[in-house]
């Protein structure tokens, strides 16, 4: 067993350094030698004068032994100092025979591995000679013992001095330096070695620096010399840095305005590790920004809420720009700010300013202004009323905001007049100017009445006349005029008035005996303004006399031929009676329908409606040079959009002259008059004749809605717009939907339930007039709803089943309060949803515009433009807009209405159909 054992250590690698070093004694030479190794590896320690090349073969050695002759035992020794040994051609290991070895071709002490404990003198004798003449030096070099734990001397937010005690042993290797290893908090794996500060060299402290503030952290040390890394030490308890000042700013989302008075607006918190403190809430600043002005004061507003991710300022001004600063705050301090900008909405302005008269006339006065101080937003035109005392307020837009002058017309003259201005924003008329008086000017007469005319003698005239039933102020002169029938031109002869009299009478000398003659009377009234204008009132009728003694016989100068008096025939007499009877036939015929009408009015109005519904047309159809082929369209929108949409202003202005009193029509409509809508006056002559009626007799005296046709791609009468209707109005509306045969309706944006909802709850019941209307289903969607509602007839005596129609409502929810939406793809899903929902029928889809009216034009726009996109793959926007645009007076309010219509059809050009059906 020993033998091979040793024949097996004698076969490991010699991979000692070897180091000679003679030492002069007292006693002779002493060999000494020195082995340097790496702990871990096999040591070889060879016996000075024996193991040298060829010295072994000189020795023939009975007895070998090696032993540690120092007073400290080796860790591989036996109890008793004693390593290995030879006698008896045999080899005895007495230490640590797990390590241990003999190499008897040599008589080398082998060491496998050798540890840093290991260090130490080693001494070999053989054949009784001494031994403290043959010591080895063994030096085992391995990586130090581990330093002291780490103690903080000094912490900042960004940086912490530590301190530690050095390693205890170096193990043959001096320290070069040490490695400090960091971590968050007190658990968790620590980073590698090669990661960790290094130090300069072997000093005890160092400055950990680049830390986060307000962040806990543990450190422990690594000794490290030529042979590696010690162990690392135990870990420092743990620290925190110091707050500091947030490091980065909240993330601004958004910033909207809610009214003329309010913006919301919405951010993101920093990371957390950007805070470097407790997190405490917001700092909120805001202040006036308006360009070309200075800025105001700013207002501050402290939220201590850390969950907020928006919030409402509110109490502005309308219409104002507004710099809205947000800064994180921790106990040290507030942390960099975050800016982002946002105008309130418009306000109603305040009241024109030094509105007063340039020019006052008989039938017109000439109005002129200064804008509001506060106009709080843009002003888009005015309101100009005015009244007679006790009469009616009267009123006319003024559709240009730039415009200072206003002309009244279609006065009454010598009449008091109060007017007053009230300025127009998007959000409605403004404060009243206050009110200014004038009274027109006087004006021209009436026509006199000639009442007498007399010849005197065969060359002079006696004429006669009565004062005008129609006089402003007084008649001061009056005008006679008179000319021969060969002549073409009157001669005027001024007659001045001395006294105010019913009858008035002259004489005109020098005329032609036997001429006829023409003879006409003009009253005129000076001005009271004026004095040197004069208001020519209207002539008399002509009467025509012939010159001769005696011609007041024959004054009624005619070519009419009296006949004398006979009596009737009898072809005469037979054609009175016979008119007699077919006006009495009429009379009867017309109180047995009226009566009819009122003990059948529903079965009336549905035949009515019946008629009304069966009736297509053609409708709209662009032709082909008109319309924008579908591959060219991006490139005829980037054209318009261009020099700040300026090809979409030129086109918009072209619409409006088209339609040039859509505008009045919109705000004066039509008039109810004994509850049937009438229209007002002849500008909306055009918008009446597309305006639906309501046939049946029940809503003759109650309120209705304005509602019009609108035509579609080659449908006539495709849909019915009409405006919010009021409470009063609802059953009307109703009765509108089952004469029309409507089975689609839209609604886009909210109706505020003033005076009842419009439609029930839903699993509910209402009625509204002769008929109930049912809530059965209702799909909240992510932008609108949609709901199944079944309209149905209350029974009557005359009806014995039960009709109903069901009903699909669309309402569109994600519409903007104010403006047009900022995103096109919500809404064009809605538009195509309902088309997929489309009747089979003729009958026409009723639009509701709850918010605004660029709504129903943009709803009817897509609807009809994009049936023509799948059907013909072009596009005639302009074409449309010119079918269309006389038919309703809720159509296409403003330009950026016909700009953001172009934009929608844009994005379903570029990107397609996104409404995928669930089938």
């Amino acid at each position: 067993m020993t033998e091979v054992r040793r024949t097996s250590r004698a076969r490991l690698p010699q991979l000692a350094l070897l180091v000679i070093c003679i030492f002069p004694t007292g006693r002779g030479d002493r060999l000494m030698k020195t082995v340097v190794v790496r702990a871990g590896e096999n040591a070889t320690i060879p016996c000075p004068g024996l193991t040298e090349v060829g010295r072994a073969a000189d020795y023939i050695i009975g007895r070998l032994t090696w032993t540690c002759p120092g007073r400290r035992p080796c860790p591989a020794a036996a109890p008793t100092g004693q390593l290995a040994s030879y006698a008896a051609r045999t080899v005895s290991i007495e230490g640590d025979r797990g390590r241990l070895d003999l190499d008897r071709r040599t008589w080398a002490l082998l060491i496998a591995p050798a540890r840093a404990a290991d260090s130490g003198a080693y001494s070999c004798s053989f054949n009784d000679q001494p031994s403290d003449h043959r010591i080895v030096k063994l030096e085992v070099q391995g990586v130090p013992s581990p330093p002291g734990r780490p103690m903080v001397i000094k912490h900042t937010s960004r940086h912490i001095d530590l301190s530690w005690a050095p390693s205890l042993q170096t193990n043959n290797s001096p320290i070069k330096h040490y490695v400090i290893q960091t971590r968050y908090g007190d658990t968790g794996t620590w980073p590698a070695v090669e990661a960790g500060h290094r130090t300069a060299g072997s000093q005890t402290n160092a400055t950990v620096a680049d830390l986060t503030p307000f962040t806990v952290y543990t450190f422990r040390v690594v000794a490290a010399n030529d042979m590696g890394y010690s162990r690392p030490s135990d870990a420092s308890y743990p620290v925190s840095t110091l707050r500091e000042r947030p490091g980065a700013p909240p993330k601004l989302t958004y910033a909207r305005n809610r009214s003329s008075t309010s913006i919301e607006v919405g951010w993101r918190p920093p990371a957390d590790h950007t805070l470097h403190g407790e997190f405490t809430g917001y700092h909120l600043t805001y202040r006036r920004a308006e360009p070309g002005r200075r800025s105001g004061p700013a207002s501050s507003v402290q939220l201590h809420d850390v969950s907020d991710r928006s919030y409402f300022i509110e109490d502005l001004e309308p219409y104002t720009r507004y710099e809205i600063t947000l800064q994180v705050k921790n106990p040290q301090d507030l942390g960099p700010p975050a800016t982002i900008t946002a105008t309130t909405g418009e306000g109603v302005p305040s009241r024109p300013v030094n509105v007063s008269f340039s020019s006052v006339r008989d039938r017109s006065v000439v109005l002129r202004w200064v804008p509001p101080r506060r106009p709080n937003g843009l002003v888009r035109g005015y309101n100009a009323y005015w009244t007679a005392d006790k009469g009616q307020v009267m009123r006319r837009a003024v559709p240009d905001g730039d415009r200072r002058t206003f002309t009244i017309t279609n006065l009454d003259p010598d009449t008091e007049y109060s007017v007053w201005l009230k300025a127009v924003t998007g959000a409605g008329e403004g404060d009243r100017s206050f009110p200014v008086r004038a009274r027109t000017d006087v004006s021209g007469p009436g026509a006199p009445v000639i009442t007498n005319i007399t010849c005197p003698t065969d060359t002079s005239l006696g004429l006669q006349w009565r004062k005008p039933e129609v006089v402003y102020g007084l008649v001061d002169l009056y005008y006679l005029l008179y000319r021969s029938g060969d002549s073409r031109d009157f001669i005027e002869r001024m007659v001045p008035v001395q006294s105010d009299r019913l009858q008035y009478t002259i004489n005109l000398p020098n005329l032609t005996a036997n001429q006829v003659y023409e003879i006409r009377i003009q009253g005129a009234t000076v001005s009271r303004l004026d004095r040197n204008k004069v208001y020519n009132g209207q002539q008399s009728l002509p009467r025509k006399v012939r010159m001769e003694r005696g011609c007041e016989e024959i004054q009624l100068y005619s070519t009419w031929k009296h006949r004398p008096h006979t009596t009737l025939a009898g072809s005469e007499v037979t054609g009175i009676f016979v008119g007699c009877l077919l006006v009495l036939f009429l009379v009867i015929a017309a109180v047995i329908w009226r009566r009819r009408q009122k003990r059948y009015p529903a079965e009336t109005a549905d035949k009515m409606a019946a008629s009304v519904a069966g009736s297509v047309l053609s409708g709209w159809g662009a032709p082909a040079h008109e319309a924008v082929p579908s591959h060219l369209f991006s490139q005829h929108v980037r054209q318009q959009h261009a020099d700040a949409d300026d090809g979409f202003r030129r086109e918009w202005e072209m619409l409006q002259m088209a339609a040039p009193l859509a505008d009045d029509a919109r705000t004066s409509g039509a008039v109810q008059k004994n509850g049937q809508t009438a229209a007002s006056d002849a500008s909306t002559g055009s918008y009446y004749s597309a305006r639906v009626p309501i046939a049946s007799r029940l809503y003759r005296h109650r309120p209705t809605p304005a509602a019009y046709y609108v035509d579609g791609y080659q449908r006539a009468r495709a849909f019915i717009v009409t405006d919010r209707p009021s409470a009063a109005s609802h059953d009307a509306l109703w009765r509108l939907v089952w004469e029309q045969g409507v089975t689609t309706l839209v609604l886009i944006g909210t109706l505020e339930p003033k005076g009842g909802r419009l439609w029930p709850e839903r699993g509910a019941q209402r009625p509204f007039g002769d008929l109930q209307v049912e809530h059965r289903e209702e799909l909240p969607l992510a932008a609108c709803c949609v709901r199944k509602l079944v309209v149905s007839k209350l029974k009557s005596k005359s009806s014995r089943s039960k009709k109903e129609r069901g009903v699909n409502f669309f309402q569109y929810t994600y519409w903007p309060e104010f403006g047009l939406p900022e995103d096109t793809l919500p809404l064009l899903d809605f538009v195509q949803r309902t088309l997929q929902h489309e009747s089979a029928s003729n009958a026409p889809v009723l639009f509701i515009s709850a918010t605004s009216y660029c709504a129903a034009g943009l709803y009817v726009g897509l609807v009809s433009l994009l049936t023509q996109l799948k059907y013909r793959a072009e596009l005639g926007v302009y074409s449309y807009w010119q079918h269309v645009i006389g038919q309703c007076p809720y159509l296409l309010t403003t330009v950026d209405e016909y700009s953001f219509l172009h934009d929608c059809l844009l994005e379903r050009v570029t990107a397609g159909e996104t409404l995928v059906p669930r089938n």
